[in-house]
C-alpha cells in the first residue's frame, strides 16, 4: 500500500493514496483545536501518532488493508446469492 498522511490547519488528518493521484481514502477527526504539528508512523506496529501545536496527542491503529465499501458490498451480495442458490438446490 502506498499512502501518505497530512495534517490540516484545522486539526484534521487525511490519509491519501499515492497510486490514485493523492485520493483521500480516510479522514480522521482529531478533535484538535490547533493545527497538526507532528505525525509519526510506526511501521512495525502499524500505529500512527499525531500531535497538535497546543500539545494534544492522539494515537490510531491503522488497518493493514484499505478496501472500498462498494467491493465489500458486492462480495456480501455475491455470497448471499451463492448461499440462496445452494439452499434452493438442496430443497429441490
Amino acid at each position: 500500500m502506498s499512502c501518505y498522511c497530512e495534517g490540516t490547519q484545522k486539526g484534521l488528518l487525511r490519509i491519501r493514496d499515492v497510486e490514485k493521484g493523492g485520493e483521500c481514502i480516510l479522514m480522521l477527526r482529531t478533535q484538535f483545536t490547533e493545527k497538526v504539528r507532528m505525525i509519526h508512523y510506526n511501521k512495525t506496529k502499524n500505529v500512527l501518532f499525531v500531535a497538535s501545536r497546543d500539545g494534544q496527542f492522539r494515537i490510531w491503529k491503522i488497518p493493514h488493508e484499505w478496501r472500498s465499501k462498494v467491493i465489500d458490498e458486492r462480495e456480501m451480495n455475491a455470497e448471499y446469492e451463492r448461499r440462496r442458490k445452494a439452499k434452493i438446490a438442496r430443497n429441490s
